[in-house]
């Protein structure tokens, strides 16, 4: 049988967690991305929308955004 004597003690360093540093930026609420790392969507913390990597500004540009998604949409599943 194995002597476990020397397995009694432990050799803990606690945690120093002053030195850790913590993300400066908040992340993203929603990112979502193609197949192959393009962005197409992205709602920053502040609301701001992007499509396909362009910031969302008027009603026009969300309403176009939105009519470009439902096409993919209908390209996918019909």
């Amino acid at each position: 049988m194995e002597n476990i004597s020397n397995y009694t003690t432990i050799d803990y360093i606690p945690v120093d967690y002053g030195k850790l540093s913590i993300a400066q930026t908040p992340p993203d609420i929603l990112v979502v991305q193609a197949n192959n790392a393009k962005e197409v969507i992205k709602i920053t913390p502040t609301g701001e929308l992007y499509w396909n990597g362009r910031l969302v500004e008027t009603d026009t540009d969300f309403k176009a955004a939105m009519l470009d998604l439902a096409e993919h949409f209908k390209k996918r599943w019909f």
